[in-house]
């Protein structure tokens, strides 16, 4: 299949963030829901990191293929971050991550 075919053929949902105060109210599975029939494509492949906690994607109509388990290495650092109060949740943000490291 060429690269042409395979974009036609398939759609990324890269990225699905909602502000926490509006989070629990559904608000991701209806965006994905009224989505997914825009994208153009016979599949639409979504990695998602925390569908193991909400599986909005899964409520939404996505099928899950597989699923992932962290590799041991990271699972020891997480642990290790924890202990120096890190919260996992905000590793993403550079911002925090300073200003923790400040600390």
């Amino acid at each position: 299949m060429s690269i042409r075919e395979l974009n036609q053929k398939l759609s990324i949902v890269n990225h699905v963030v909602i502000h926490p105060k509006y989070q629990t109210i559904g608000l991701g599975t209806k965006i994905i829901s009224e989505t997914l029939p825009l994208a153009g494509a016979a599949h639409v492949e979504m990695v998602a990191v925390m569908a193991k906690y909400n599986p909005f994607a899964e409520k939404a109509g996505i099928k899950k293929i597989a699923e992932q388990q962290p590799l041991p290495g990271i699972l020891k650092i997480a642990s290790l971050l924890e202990k120096l109060s890190f919260s996992l949740q905000f590793l993403s943000s550079e911002k925090y991550v300073l200003r923790k490291l400040g600390r």
